[in-house]
């Protein structure tokens, strides 16, 4: 999101001044000479030495002198016209900001050559931007699976699930020319990631976050932005941890094969408490009693006592974004289906410290290349009971493909 701003940012700052650098689309040679730009965060700021140090997103440091011709302009997250930026001063930038430096080109390791100009997002205001954003996302926004594309239209139809097959509903979006399409780098849990797309790389099956207003009926969407990706969701048990690479070695309770589960910044590992767990596991069972009492057996260890056939892989589930969770977790759970993930989201984070082998886990992540690795953008345990909880028509897992764990994360 960040990237994306600056991107836009970056734009508007060569068609108003004339200005290029080395993200330039297709620069001049006289322009190529002339400036590069740095975008980064700022690590350290000295007004008095004149200098501001920058980490680019790509981990390089670089320290840029500052001059008494350089100006400085504030630019607030989200505007699409520089004339809303303001000027500042040296001393208005602090630690945290994120900064666009235009400098001279031919300057090359850790001191670039003096600023030119600095634009600012400040820390305060892209914290702000982007918790707008993401409520934008949770009120506005809408989960999916692509069931079908119409190229001449452009318009598109997912399968939004409830937390029963009988919740499902199809939703069609109907594209405009100026809505926005993004979508998540192959084996990439990171919002920040997702590039720029377009509606032909969209394939049925693709899990979406569609941002936009519906009809009256809930029947159609006029999207402003789409975000894709490819994802997997699978129910698995843990084999081993290793603390030292955060990842752990779990085992795919369907196609009975080892994956290799990598955590990093951006995942999310959560617990459903008890109460919570017997409750979903009721829902796809009314008859269901929560096996496993407070926690559960342990899925696939030695006397957990799963049933046969239990623990077939999760499906990419679904489920609407929306506002706050309705009626907790008792009488109220079934009308505030779509808000599962918010609920889930509520939970408090813990760590792989907290998880044990034979743990039962529910993981999405971003299917990559290698089918024996995942990237988890979610990992939830606590499961045990909605595992082993036979659904109604005496098939297998009461996963199966209607649980929607956060598979698709909202923009950070």
């Amino acid at each position: 999101m960040v990237m994306k701003l600056f991107t836009l940012l970056y734009t508007l700052l060569i068609s108003a001044y004339g200005l290029a650098g080395q993200d330039a689309a297709q620069p001049t040679a006289a322009q190529k000479s002339r400036y590069i730009s740095t975008i980064g965060e700022v690590v350290s700021m000295d007004a008095a030495a004149k200098q501001v140090k920058v980490k680019t997103d790509k981990g390089e440091e670089f320290t840029i002198p500052l001059q008494d011709r350089t100006s400085y302009l504030r630019m607030p997250p989200g505007e699409k016209e520089l004339s809303k930026a303001t000027r500042i001063e040296p001393k208005d930038i602090s630690v945290g900001d994120r900064v666009l430096a235009r400098t001279p080109a031919g300057t090359e390791g850790p001191t670039l050559g003096p600023a030119a100009s600095i634009i600012v997002m400040t820390k305060a205001d892209l914290a702000q931007y982007h918790e707008k954003s993401r409520a934008e996302w949770e009120k506005r926004g809408t989960v999916g699976t692509v069931a079908s594309l119409d190229p001449a239209t452009k318009s598109i139809t997912i399968s939004v699930s409830g937390l029963t097959p009988k919740d499902s509903k199809s939703i069609i979006l109907d594209p405009e020319d100026k809505v926005v399409y993004r979508r998540y780098a192959p084996g990439s849990a990171k919002f920040q990631d997702a590039k720029p797309s377009t509606f032909a790389d969209i394939k049925v099956g693709d899990r979406v976050r569609v941002l936009g207003d519906k009809n009256e009926d809930g029947t159609h969407i006029k999207p402003e932005e789409i975000v894709t990706g490819t994802f997997r969701t699978i129910a698995a048990t843990i084999i081993s941890i290793d603390p030292a690479t955060n990842s752990m070695k779990v085992n795919d309770l369907t196609t009975k094969k080892p994956v290799i589960v990598k955590i990093n910044a951006d995942s999310s590992i959560k617990r459903l408490p008890p109460m919570m767990s017997n409750m979903l596991a009721r829902m796809q069972n009314p008859g269901a009693t929560g096996q496993g009492g407070e926690g559960g057996p342990r899925g696939g260890g030695p006397g957990g006592g799963r049933p046969a056939g239990a623990g077939a892989a999760a499906g990419p589930g679904g489920g609407e974004g929306g506002g706050p969770g309705r009626g907790g977790f008792g009488g109220g759970m079934r009308g505030g289906a779509a808000n599962l993930p918010q609920m889930i989201e509520r939970l408090p984070q813990i760590t792989l410290a907290d998880l044990k082998p034979g743990d039962a886990l529910v993981i999405s992540g971003a299917a990559g290349n290698d089918a024996t690795e995942l990237t988890a953008i979610t990992a939830i345990a606590g499961v045990e009971p909605i595992l082993t909880a036979p659904s109604k028509d005496g098939g297998r897992s009461a996963v199966s493909g209607n649980w929607n764990f956060g598979d698709i994360g909202l923009p950070q």
